[in-house]
């Protein structure tokens, strides 16, 4: 059977229908700097050098879809956060300008603040490159993760001391994803991916009270925007995983934390895809090709079936992954017997 080009292939998965294959899809992230020579801050500021690499992670990785910029502190710079960069990683955010006030100034990035109009460009020519070919994701920092940014570790106390200023906090930066969500959509991004890695630091109590509701607002309209959604939640997400079937989100990205059979087996009841999780830190960085072949292949024969099933890396991968080790999770995932259910779920999507 003929493998369908990557963006066909990934839209089959999203509509749950039955592939043939198993999407990829690289969090190439500034990794993508690597295959071209680039340090991680050049191509997080350099709309030319940011191209160059986005092509090569095309070019030498085959990807079904792709993120292009992931960097969840691009928000935070333009509502004033100060950030520490470094040469080989993201920028981290050491500065928050709502910790000592419950004020809340609101304002919306506009499409040509901070690095969004370098994003937005970059997100344009690619489109018009391989829009045809990958599905690509343009991908936004979370309600939640974007208030830590902007309250600190203040907002953990607000859940019990200030639980109406935490609500209307995250109301607001919940219209700020809403806006940036729209701006990605607009240059043609197929996935808006929300990126969440605080969600792991709060417990199911305050999720449903606190983020639920604005994830159901948030990703019910990306779907009238036309997009399809995910959600990113870095670190053990299992106690998550109601909440998330609650959200309205087409699929959930988890971390090497997460039995990927566990929640799959959840997961495919509600048509969510499940997204992930070959191990970064552990595996992709420091093991050898050999060694990553292998667990891609254990990870699939672990699995009941093979849909709604999209393979990655559980987050973004480090600067320095070796290129042959990615190559090997590539080789052994395009060379996989996958299995298909019986029955197919039933569809959860708009879209």
């Amino acid at each position: 059977m003929t493998r369908k080009n990557g963006k066909h292939l990934l839209q089959d998965v999203l509509n749950l229908n039955s592939p043939n294959a198993i999407p990829w899809v690289p969090f190439a992230g500034v990794h993508a700097g690597k295959l071209t020579g680039y340090t991680a801050r050049e191509i997080l500021n350099d709309g030319e050098k940011l191209l160059q690499s986005l092509l090569a992670v095309y070019q030498q990785y085959s990807p079904d879809g792709m993120p292009l910029y992931f960097d969840i502190q691009v928000e935070a710079e333009i509502l004033g956060c100060k950030l520490a960069w470094a040469e080989y990683s993201p920028p981290s955010v050491i500065s928050h300008p709502f910790s000592e006030s419950n004020l809340i100034i609101e304002k919306i990035p506009l499409p040509d603040q901070g690095r969004l109009g370098l994003i937005l460009n970059v997100m344009r020519q690619i489109k018009q490159e391989i829009g045809a070919e990958v599905a690509l994701f343009g991908l936004v920092t979370g309600p939640l993760t974007l208030a830590y940014h902007l309250r600190g570790n203040q907002l953990f106390f607000d859940v019990n001391d200030n639980p109406g200023y935490l609500q209307d906090l995250l109301q607001y930066t919940t219209r700020v994803s809403k806006a940036i969500a729209r701006y990605y959509v607009d240059t043609g991004m197929d996935v808006i991916g929300i990126i969440e890695p605080v969600a792991s630091q709060i417990s199911p109590h305050t999720f449903a009270n606190f983020l639920l509701q604005n994830h159901i607002d948030l990703f019910h309209d990306i779907r009238r925007m036309g997009a399809y959604s995910m959600l990113h939640i870095c670190g053990n997400a299992m106690r998550h995983v109601d909440l998330v079937r609650a959200s309205g989100t087409n699929i959930f990205s988890v971390d090497e934390n997460v039995d990927l059979s566990a929640i799959k087996s959840i997961l495919d009841h509600d048509g969510i895809i499940i997204q992930g999780n070959l191990p970064v830190s552990s595996l992709l960085l420091p093991g050898s090709p050999q060694e990553n072949k292998d667990y891609v292949t254990h990870l699939l024969d672990a699995l009941p079936n093979h849909h709604n099933l999209i393979l990655s890396p559980g987050c973004d991968m480090p600067y320095d992954t070796p290129i042959e080790n990615i190559l090997a999770v590539i080789d052994a995932l395009r060379n996989y017997q996958i299995i298909m259910p019986e029955i197919c779920c039933t569809v959860q999507s708009d879209n």
